[in-house]
């Protein structure tokens, strides 16, 4: 086993998430509080050890940088080699100098310093001027920067898209590397999810002389001539009560708003907008942004087996605008468990060609609002404001859903904010809130229980019986994902060439 395997695995020791019989006392939660604290720094050291044999060409430090109008809007690439540096993407992406980034982040825009912000949604590279360069990702475990290593060639390629990062390699071996990843890519991308920020392996796959890579969160240093190495991305936050929990969330989501609408942008600002169904998470997430003057939410009109998981109702008692529309497999749905063929399995090849499996086809539905919106949703919302599991640091995403949206997000334009992500990076004392004796009014018992969701909701306005009763889904499971995949994925690298 590599040694980030086996830090891995201490990961899931420590976690134990499905298996604990009961919930622990305040003083155990401190304990695992402490124990997650040095975590971050074994993972960096024993996976910047793993990556040594890997290294950069000897790329010059002048990069040339070109928008290219053909790209899919919010992406871009990124192509080392000893004889040249080149930076190509979208028209959405924004630029200073020599540096790009699509999105936003937790800090001033004028000064374009997103490698060392707090919380990063979209993704970047800032070329030094000590002629290295930053590959900054998002700061969750939902979408990744993908790099290629091809140690025969002496070259790196890197993107904010499976595909377009493909769609770098040599004519020679493209066609049999995309069938590997194809059929490695979500097992892979599942394993690394699962081990959370502070576990996981980069290493997707090697072929031939060529390896790929994933770059969850932290920043990952390219030094001409040098191995690759990471820096961490830390953001410790603890907090003792409801009130400071929920006032960091409405400070960051201030920040990143700010970020989005600053007129010097040169592309676009964006607008903020929520997601808002019948469940906790979504309305949550939709009253922090009405803190923040946002007044706008999108719902589908769907019901799934026999229960309706709209949001219009609990939307009337927060008093936010809501347009409902309607899912790409239609209004009522028996079972998510589907095929998708005809007109929904063409929708379906841009959320099947990425890393995920092509769950996130819902979001199809949104598209004619979504372009140069800020998108925040409650998805992880289960991993963090559920009562009764126990939280592991690191944020792990112990599911395959909602971890194939980028396609769709980069040709349409638009950054995603799974809120609940935000601060969570050792989420003990949240767990400790919803257990407190502040929290008891809001709890409601049973297996269904967010006493944090529920006390912003009911605070803002929202009745008890309107929201948070049943847990509803809209995300279908493709029995036919395997047929699929290598088509659609062969389809999104075309994307890019």
């Amino acid at each position: 086993m590599s040694l980030v395997g086996k830090i891995s695995r201490k990961f899931k020791e420590y976690r134990q998430q499905k298996h604990l019989t009961h919930i622990l006392s305040d003083a155990e939660s401190m304990k695992r509080d402490a124990l997650a604290k040095t975590m971050p720094q074994r993972w960096l050291e024993t996976t910047n050890a793993t990556i040594l044999h890997l290294k950069a060409p000897r790329f010059p430090k002048d990069i040339t940088v070109n928008q290219d109008p053909e790209m899919p809007k919010a992406a871009w690439q990124l192509t080392l080699s000893e004889e040249t540096s080149a930076l190509r993407y979208g028209t959405g992406v924004e630029r200073a100098g020599s540096s790009i980034f699509e999105g936003v982040w937790s800090a001033s825009f004028a000064a374009f310093d997103f490698e060392n912000a707090d919380y990063v949604f979209g993704s970047g590279v800032t070329s030094k001027p000590e002629g290295c360069l930053v590959l900054t990702p998002p700061t969750h475990m939902l979408e990744s920067i993908f790099v290629l290593y091809d140690a025969e060639r002496n070259t790196l390629a890197a993107s904010n898209s499976l595909a377009g990062v493909l769609a770098c390699l040599p004519e020679d071996i493209r066609e049999g590397f995309v069938a590997k990843t194809s059929d490695m890519i979500r097992a892979v991308n599942d394993a690394q999810t699962d081990a959370g920020l502070f576990g996981y392996d980069p290493k997707v796959l090697e072929y031939e002389s060529v390896e790929l890579h994933a770059v969850f969160a932290h920043n990952l240093v390219l030094f001409p001539g040098q191995s690759p190495r990471f820096s961490l991305r830390l953001n410790e936050q603890i907090y003792d009560r409801y009130e400071d929990y929920v006032g960091f969330l409405r400070q960051v989501l201030a920040s990143v708003f700010e970020n989005g609408a600053d007129p010097a942008r040169s592309t676009a600002v964006f607008d903020p907008a929520s997601c808002i169904s019948a469940g906790y998470d979504s309305p949550a997430v939709t009253v922090l942004a009405m803190g923040l003057g946002v007044n706008n939410a999108f719902t589908l009109d769907l019901t799934v087996h026999t229960v309706n998981d709209s949001g219009q109702e609990i939307a009337r008692d927060l008093g936010v605008k809501c347009t409902s529309f309607v899912h790409p497999a239609g209004k009522v749905i028996d079972n998510l468990n589907m095929m998708y063929e005809g007109d929904l399995a063409e929708t379906a090849q841009e959320f099947i060609g990425t890393a995920g499996f092509g769950d996130d086809i819902l979001y199809a539905a949104f598209e004619s609002v979504l372009p140069n919106k800020i998108l925040l949703d409650g998805r992880f919302g289960d991993g963090i404001w559920a009562k009764d599991t126990m939280k592991a640091a690191g944020a792990p995403v112990n599911i395959s859903f909602n971890k194939s949206i980028t396609e769709f997000r980069l040709r349409v334009g638009f950054v995603l904010i799974p809120v609940p992500t935000i601060g969570a990076e050792f989420p003990e004392s949240i767990a400790r809130i919803s257990r407190s004796k502040e929290m008891q009014d809001w709890s409601v018992g049973g297996h269904y229980d967010r006493p944090i969701p529920r006390r912003l909701v009911e605070q803002a306005g929202g009745q008890r019986g309107n929201f948070g009763q049943k847990k509803g889904a809209a995300n279908p499971n493709p029995l036919n994902f395997d047929d699929l995949k290598l088509d659609a994925l062969k389809a999104m690298v075309d994307r890019y060439l």
